[in-house]
């Protein structure tokens, strides 16, 4: 019983610490921007079509919160699950956001594109 309570009242201190935090994505897209982003899609491609490590991981990060958006929004806002667009579609999307944008955030473009594929797919009510 001492353990449950001690635990609980590290919890409740713990807590608040991470509502006061101004982030709500984490990790190595999160702090990217457009100008990010841009700098990696111009360098020359690999002899297999693949880009840099850095696109790599910046784009990986965006599917990754496009599909927390996806699960997030069927449970909590009553949206319809929705397919996501590949790779090849995803970086063409990116590449036309981010063309004078250069300081919006990864984040800003990813839940930007998510928004739009949710306007196209109605509510469950």
């Amino acid at each position: 019983m001492k353990r449950y309570v001690a635990g609980m009242v590290l919890l409740l201190g713990v807590v608040p610490a991470f509502a006061e935090v101004g982030n709500v994505a984490i990790g190595v897209g999160a702090g990217k921007t457009c100008t990010d982003w841009s700098r990696e899609r111009a360098k020359p491609r690999e002899q297999d079509g693949g880009g840099s490590v850095s696109e790599f991981f910046m784009l990986s990060w965006v599917q990754g919160h496009f599909s927390g958006m996806n699960r997030a929004g069927e449970l909590g806002a009553d949206r319809p699950v929705i397919a996501l667009p590949n790779q090849i579609q995803l970086s063409a999307w990116l590449d036309k956001y981010c063309v004078g944008k250069s300081n919006h955030t990864l984040e800003s473009a990813s839940t930007s594109l998510m928004d739009d594929l949710w306007a196209k797919y109605p509510r469950r009510f």
